[in-house]
């Protein structure tokens, strides 16, 4: 079992080309589409909206929603 998981966020590790944020950024929607059901335009707005307010999404769906990053 790995005791580090290493995220690439700032495309150090992996090239842009890799379209691994593109990945992520599609299963951060997705995600949010099924918890709150909402539509893909909504979800993407609400995404934005926290990532541009609180830094990242996951922090705007803690401290709006008190998602549990670890669940």
């Amino acid at each position: 079992m790995a005791a580090t998981i290493l995220f690439d966020l700032d495309d150090t590790i992996y090239p842009r080309q890799t379209g691994i944020m593109h990945q992520i950024g599609l299963r951060m929607v997705d995600f949010i589409r099924a918890e709150f059901h909402l539509d893909e335009a909504e979800a993407l707005a609400l995404r934005r909206h926290y990532f541009l307010t609180y830094g990242t999404t996951m922090r705007g769906l803690q401290i709006n929603h008190l998602i549990d990053p670890n669940r």
